[in-house]
């Protein structure tokens, strides 16, 4: 495992990918080890995106649900067109949770769910 950091990161697959969504005092380092295994394991495209608001430290984030939904929506349709039509999984860790449901109850995700 490769040293814990606190800053998006994108590890390139040849099969599906995923979408990790930290949750609301973190960083994508909270997630970084399920990435590098979906990666290793599975093939995956794992791609983990710093929320809006969570700058590096240990400052609770100015910003809201109101800026997080919207950023999400956005790389995981990045993803679903960058994936080529293979399965794109969203996966939250905490808040990170409330946000992915919340872009799935919005039905905007492109390719529909499965």
């Amino acid at each position: 495992m490769t040293p814990l950091v606190n800053a998006a990161f994108r590890l390139e697959g040849s099969g599906g990918a995923a979408l990790l969504v930290h949750g609301l005092g973190g960083g994508p380092y909270e997630l970084q080890w399920l990435g590098e295994a979906l990666h290793a394991r599975l093939g995956l495209t794992v791609e983990a995106l710093r929320l809006p608001g969570h700058e590096p430290g240990f400052a609770m984030p100015h910003s809201g649900f109101e800026q997080w939904v919207p950023a999400v929506h956005q790389a995981y349709a990045a993803l679903v067109a960058a994936s080529g039509g293979a399965l794109v999984h969203l996966v939250g860790f905490s808040t990170g949770c409330l946000v992915t449901l919340r872009v799935a109850q919005t039905g905007r995700c492109p390719g529909g769910w499965r």
